[in-house]
């Protein structure tokens, strides 16, 4: 791997670092991350990723880590020194969309080849095919994520590995965040193949304080009612037991960073989801909440969520294979974990430095991951660690 980086959210700088991995001999294509506040959309991006003779990939996000720096502004592109597969999934909020058809024709015909795959039908065509890691990255606004991620469950199964997470603003408006070879795009996926070993670890710090609690009507982010009641309803007046005072139209968010819900699941674990408004009773996640589930609600401390970084880099580590030379250590990181560590989230950052690896990545709305032993899911305020390697 090759890296250029600037924290200036200058378009020239940030068009001179990528003409320099474009223009390395050794280099078959480009991974670029932007910050959000830099501004920049396809006015400015699309006819120079156009004009670059590799191709150009990547994502908007509202921050950006480099080595030990949060850059606010700026920019990361990184040289691939193999040749990555691209597949673009488009409509990621199409209520009538078969994500499993359209990931299966958008990976195209060339992965078939029957010695890289381990079944016969045609849902399942391409499990193992598509490289041992996988870069995944989504329009966080998109309403169907959840969905896609099943699709490509489906349709890739657990042989790969499987790093990425939401694009977008923190302004949480909709807009074009993720950098294709053909431009730049919303409501969409891409999906990046690559040939490298990993090693991917997950945590994310949160613990039950409340619950448990039935889903009882949902539809996709949206929680109607828990136990027969108005979700808001319930989760205020819960939420006002647990801080002694009341909870409020203005203070709701506030609050809510603090005290996410949490999807359980077998053996005890959840998945968190980030209420991100209210609205007529029901409240709105980052992220679908199946009806019928059991959710608790969550919290942790400063202390607990920096401890909870440093067990995914260990997880990361312990899963990498033996004897390989690792390229990096992507990070995913979510950007409400900064909201809530405030200053201390310096230390979360040096909790994911490793030695002799240089450590990149991004803090996103969302965090998509597996360690090839778990199914694939979406998730909020969680670290993501994945080192990647070249056999």
């Amino acid at each position: 791997m090759l890296f250029e980086m600037e924290n200036t959210g200058d378009l020239n700088a940030f068009t001179d670092n990528l003409t320099k991995i474009t223009g390395h001999s050794e280099m078959k294509a480009a991974l670029v991350l932007v910050c959000d506040e830099n501004g920049w959309g396809p006015e400015e991006l699309d006819p120079l990723i156009a004009q670059q003779p590799m191709p150009v990939f990547g994502g908007v996000f509202p921050r950006l880590v480099a080595g030990k720096a949060v850059l606010n502004k700026g920019s990361i592109v990184i040289g691939v020194i193999s040749d990555p597969q691209i597949a673009v999934i488009k409509g990621l909020s199409d209520p009538n969309a078969d994500y499993e058809e359209l990931i299966d024709m958008s990976i195209g015909a060339g992965f078939d080849d029957p010695s890289k795959t381990i079944a016969d039908t045609p849902s399942q065509s391409r499990i193992g095919s598509f490289g041992q890691t996988s870069l995944v990255m989504v329009d966080a606004f998109s309403t169907r994520i959840a969905s896609f991620i099943e699709g490509l469950f489906n349709v890739l199964g657990v042989e790969e590995n499987y790093i990425g997470g939401g694009a977008g603003s923190l302004s949480l408006k909709q807009k074009p965040c993720l950098i294709t070879p053909d431009g730049m795009l919303e409501d969409a996926a891409l999906l990046v193949g690559f040939d490298w070993c990993s090693g991917v670890g997950l945590a994310h710090g949160w613990d039950k304080v409340a619950g448990p609690f039935v889903v009882t009507e949902s539809e996709g982010n949206e929680i109607q009612t828990i136990n027969w009641r108005p979700a808001v309803e319930v989760y205020r007046e819960t939420l006002e037991g647990l801080l002694g005072g009341p909870v409020t139209n203005e203070n709701f968010l506030s609050h809510a960073m603090s005290y996410p819900l949490g999807v359980a699941r077998l053996g005890g674990s959840h998945i968190v989801r980030d209420p991100l408004a209210h609205k007529e009773g029901s409240i709105f996640c980052f992220g679908d909440v199946p009806l019928e589930s059991h959710v608790d609600i969550l919290h942790s401390d400063k202390e607990r969520l920096i401890q909870a970084a440093a067990e995914a880099k260990d997880k990361a580590l312990a899963l990498f294979p033996p004897g390989v030379e690792p390229l990096g250590a992507f990070v995913i990181d979510c950007i409400s974990r900064l909201l809530f560590l405030g200053e201390d989230y310096a230390k979360e950052v040096e909790a994911v430095q490793m030695d002799n690896m240089p450590v990149f990545g991004v803090l996103s709305l969302g965090e998509i991951a597996n360690k090839r032993e778990e199914y694939l899911e979406f998730y909020n305020k969680t670290t993501v660690v994945g080192i990647v390697g070249e056999v």
